[in-house]
């Protein structure tokens, strides 16, 4: 049951110090009304002790299942009730659980909420190192960099928390050290970023206004370079050809006529 004997001892002395009362601090009338009081007495402790035994044999139960590699969430909680139970459990309100049932139920149930915690973590890992990817894909820089600066501040606070666990004094400091640069390096990455993203703004306006002078430009420069036809000049152009057309015609004929003169005189 988990009671010292000095803890049995001490109840039998509780309930003999009553002997000879009821419960209204009056002695009893017959003994046969103190052997009714004694047999309900004896009813109530043996409830308490049987609760009690039962908390205790849940409490060792629930610390086994934590030990299994399949162990579950509904465990966990399942194993707190328990540790509850085995806690407020008492008979007569002086035999209470044993220090080391409660001790290496309340261990198993640490481990196993920090086992856990870190499947939690990593599988929140895995989702945002995802969502990083995607966002990069689709071009959205801004939450991709959030997204990273945001797990390693989590990676530094949780070594740091491991640390404070650690009592390491030096660890702690060093720790608290990275976590403010890194805040720092958050804050310039931003400030960059924004920089960046002005920038960026300020070349596609320019490239917008330059193509648009240059257009106006070239229009301008068109009209400006055009001028009136002369027809005359176009007439004397076109008569100038003909004229060389009827010269190189003319020679062709007489060419023809001395070989024919030359052919015949043979």
């Amino acid at each position: 049951m988990g009671a010292s004997a000095e803890q049995v001892d001490a109840t039998f002395d509780q309930i003999m110090a009553n002997e000879f009362f009821n419960k209204d601090g009056q002695r009893w009338a017959s003994i046969e009304h103190y052997v009714d009081d004694m047999q309900q007495l004896n009813q109530e402790i043996d409830s308490q002790v049987e609760s009690f035994s039962n908390a205790r044999n849940s409490a060792i139960e629930h610390t086994q299942v934590l030990s299994n590699a399949t162990v579950t969430h509904d465990d966990l909680i399942n194993a707190k009730l328990a540790l509850k139970h085995a806690t407020d459990a008492n008979i007569q309100g002086l035999i209470r659980m044993d220090s080391q049932t409660l001790d290496n139920l309340q261990n198993a149930i640490d481990s196993t909420q920090a086992k856990l915690d870190n499947f939690a973590k990593s599988a929140k890992t895995a989702a945002d190192n995802l969502e990083a990817t995607l966002a990069k894909m689709q071009g959205d820089d801004s939450k991709a960099r959030q997204l990273t600066q945001t797990k390693k501040l989590m990676d530094i606070e949780t070594k740091l928390q491991q640390a404070k666990q650690r009592g390491n004094t030096e660890e702690i400091k060093q720790l608290e050290r990275a976590l403010e640069l890194q805040k720092q390096i958050n804050r310039e990455e931003e400030k960059q970023a924004r920089e960046r993203e002005r920038q960026s703004k300020q070349r596609s306006t320019n490239s917008t206004t330059n193509r648009s002078s240059s257009r106006t430009s070239t229009g301008s420069s068109n009209r400006n370079n055009s001028s009136p036809i002369d027809v005359t000049l176009v007439a004397d152009a076109w008569d100038e050809r003909i004229r060389q057309a009827e010269a190189r015609g003319a020679e062709n004929a007489l060419k023809q006529l001395r070989y024919e003169a030359q052919r015949r005189a043979r």
